[in-house]
């Protein structure tokens, strides 16, 4: 879930992007997510704290890259069998 919009949406609406970043929740349909900061949240950054939460999300998609690989999506199982 890259920010907040998008953690609100797949997670719940009580969950904060400051707490969840670099956790990994389950979304209502059951698929694993990892929250991360929004690109427009690092370009709002200046100095030391932009560095740090760049590379905060590089291990956050470092993290999710090493997920998907060990763990393909069982795609037929998101998709309801049409009739």
């Amino acid at each position: 879930a890259l920010g907040s919009v998008a953690l609100h949406f797949l997670g719940t609406p009580d969950m904060r992007i400051t707490r969840q970043r670099g956790q990994w929740f389950h979304t209502r349909e059951g698929c694993d997510c990892l929250a991360t900061f929004h690109p427009s949240y690092l370009l709002r950054q200046s100095g030391h704290a932009q560095v740090q939460a760049k590379w905060a999300v590089f291990h956050d998609l470092q993290a999710a890259r090493a997920r998907a690989a060990d763990a393909p999506p069982d795609l037929f199982a998101l998709f309801p069998k049409r009739p």
